[in-house]
């Protein structure tokens, strides 16, 4: 978008610099002159209002695409923060008396196996708890690194979408200054925008029109959309419509 308005800036000012030449030439009036000069500089600054927005935003998108990327190392790596679960575990014990009568060590071998084995059992069920939990952020992290991308994918789809429409856009747009050229075409140009904007259906002589919306139709506003995108839909429409008719 940036690139679409430096170019329709140089083209403007190249008709800037063609209108002089016209001047010196005496092609046209000092009062032509005046009057196209003044338009072509409302352009050229409404083109410089719109690039400096464009960039501030370009700026704050290219600061959270950086924020993505540093985000991105880290799953790289797989560095992932979870809270270690709490210990619930029972601690061994011993589970029998020592004998009144016969041999003590047999006891004691007996009783530090069982201990041995409820400390192995303890250590198990903590250690699987606490993959699990790892296991569940993994996951949990991951998937949303997939919701990222997608919406990154998305984005990326709807940038070069809008940088087609906006490249026919420019093409719509000379193909409208060019017909403003002509005083009558202008006229009809204009009584076609000015009845799109009102709502109202066109009908032009030798004009087949266009196809309907579903939603909106052919002439009608669609949801959502700006007011300076809807003016502009008209009269690129209204330009399509007189230089068809």
């Amino acid at each position: 978008m940036c690139r679409n308005l430096t170019s329709q800036k140089a083209k403007l000012t190249s008709d800037l610099n063609d209108l002089q030449d016209q001047l010196s030439a005496g092609k046209i009036s000092l009062d032509e002159y005046n009057r196209k000069k003044a338009d072509v500089e409302k352009q050229i600054s409404n083109c410089d209002t719109k690039l400096t927005d464009k960039q501030q935003k370009l700026e704050q998108e290219i600061a959270e695409l950086q924020d993505i990327k540093e985000k991105v190392n880290y799953y790289d790596v797989a560095y992932v923060r979870f809270d270690v679960p709490e210990i619930k575990v029972k601690p061994p014990k011993i589970t029998e008396r020592p004998p009144r009568f016969g041999n003590i060590d047999d006891w004691t071998k007996a009783q530090n196996a069982n201990i041995s084995q409820q400390f192995h059992n303890a250590l198990n069920s903590f250690g699987k708890t606490v993959m699990d939990a790892a296991k569940n952020s993994i996951l949990g992290e991951r998937k949303f690194r997939l919701m990222n991308q997608r919406e990154m994918e998305k984005l990326s789809e709807d940038y070069h979408t809008e940088k087609y429409l906006r490249h026919q856009q420019v093409h719509e747009t000379l193909d409208l200054l060019a017909l403003f050229e002509k005083p009558d075409t202008a006229k009809l140009v204009r009584e076609v925008a000015v009845a799109l904007m009102g709502g109202r259906y066109v009908s032009i002589p030798c004009a087949g029109g266009g196809p309907a919306s579903s939603e909106t139709g052919w002439d009608g506003r669609k949801k959502d959309e700006e007011n300076e995108d809807f003016r502009l839909r008209c009269w690129l429409h209204a330009a399509k419509t007189v230089k068809t008719s």
